[in-house]
């Protein structure tokens, strides 16, 4: 299982028409999860869990997740305010762990920076080999933290 954390984004740049109303739409593997849109915020906190089924397949150093950050439309196609992809190579050959990815710069759909970031919290628990034995422990999980962390927004 991959579970992505969604905690916040900050500085997002205001529309011709004011705030937006960011959504983010995380990708893996060509599946797509989406977080609730907040309206009318700069400085968005989602605090949402997206899980992602590894299907018995393994990351390898090649996995990556895709974050995209729009301003949801009632009306029309959300516009993009930016997007980061984050390497899961940390994550390829090993046992299960927590990983925080703090201050992600979003890029502009032209690779330049929007002046916004995004905070996750993501965590991979590997598929069961056939040959394992799910009682055993192996010694191979190290405890993680709990995955909860608070968005820290410098708010003038």
């Amino acid at each position: 299982m991959l579970k992505v954390f969604v905690e916040c984004a900050y500085n997002i740049p205001k529309t011709k028409l004011g705030k937006p109303d960011p959504i983010v739409t995380v990708s893996f593997r060509g599946e797509k999860k989406k977080t609730r849109s907040i309206d009318n915020e700069l400085n968005p906190v989602w605090k949402e869990l997206l899980e992602f089924d590894l299907k018995g397949i393994p990351l390898d150093f090649s996995s990556s997740l895709d974050i995209i950050v729009k301003d949801f439309e009632t009306i029309g196609k959300d516009k993009l305010i930016g997007s980061t992809t984050i390497s899961l190579k940390e994550f390829a050959g090993g046992a299960g762990r927590s990983l925080p990815f703090k201050g992600l710069a979003l890029m502009s759909d032209k690779g330049q920076p929007t002046g916004a970031s995004i905070d996750l919290m993501v965590s991979y628990e590997p598929p069961v080999s056939p040959n394992s034995n799910p009682s055993d422990p192996g010694g191979t999980n190290v405890p993680t933290e709990a995955g909860i962390h608070y968005c820290i927004l410098n708010s003038k």
